[in-house]
This record gives C-alpha cells, structure tokens and sequence, in this order.
C-alpha cells in the first residue's frame, strides 16, 4: 500500500533539492575563487545548508497535525501566475534592452498587476524605481548593469 505523502513533506523535498543545487553552485564559484576564507561562494553555500536542515525538519517531522491543502483563489493564482511571466520576461529582454529598460517594463507591469495602481500611477511608480536604481547603483556605487543589444 502507498502511503500518502503530506504537503509539508512534499515542500521539503523541493527545500532539499534546492538546497543541494545552492550548494553545488557554491562548490563551482569556490573552484573559481582565488584564495580568502569568504567570496562569492560563502552566501549560496549558507543558504543551501539551511535549505537542507529546514527542508530534513520538514520532511521527517511526524506527529503533527496535517492540514488540507487548497489552492488559492483564481485571481490571486492568475495574479501569481502574471508575476512568474514577468519575471521570466525581465531574464528575457535584459541580453535586449539593458537592465534598465528591461527593469521599467517589468517594474510597470509588477506595480499594475501586484499593486493594482491604474497603469499611469504604475508607470509613474517604475520610473522612480528604476532612476532610483540608477542613481544608486550606477551612478553613487559605480556598479557596471548588463547592456542591452538595441540600447
């Protein structure tokens, strides 16, 4: 007889797995690193152990209670479903048309379908996001953003 599997345990194997793959990437940027005791390897390396630990928590864990699963309703699924799109869109149009650009597009319609705002208030939003990213990262830190193919 098949045992059911709970959500919770369901939620800790998806923690493990990217947990392992944190950790992986961890291990490749270490090889690349140069020397010192912290790098760019440290931060995914933290955070895939502790995806590990919490997700074993999760998956191992008996004795409490289980709760049913349900799925959100559809607006707040469709609004969900709208992000994923367009954060995939943002990977998309930044080798296009530059983080910048790309990061207003994105951030106008993320103010629209998170927010709710009409689309001039959004828009207004996005281009205060976006030069307030400019001026900070770009401009104050002097941290070099992906350029785009047409800009």
């Amino acid at each position: 007889m098949i045992k059911k599997i709970a959500a919770d345990q369901i939620g800790g194997l998806i923690s493990i797995l990217m947990g392992i793959f944190c950790c992986m990437e961890a291990y490749r940027l270490h090889l690349l690193k140069g020397g010192g005791i912290v790098g760019d390897d440290t931060l995914p390396a933290i955070i895939g152990a502790v995806l590990i630990v919490l997700g074993s928590l999760l998956l191992f864990m008996r004795g409490r209670k289980q709760h049913a699963v349900q799925f959100p309703p559809k607006g707040v699924l469709l609004k969900m479903l709208l992000c994923m799109v367009f954060m995939f869109a943002q990977c998309l149009l930044i080798p296009l048309l530059g983080y910048l650009l790309s990061t207003l597009f994105v951030s106008w319609g993320l103010f629209r379908v998170i927010g709710g705002y009409a689309w001039l208030r959004s828009a207004i939003y996005a281009i205060l996001l976006t030069a307030g990213l400019y001026l900070i990262f770009i401009k104050w830190l002097q941290i070099t953003f992906p350029a785009g193919v047409f800009f």
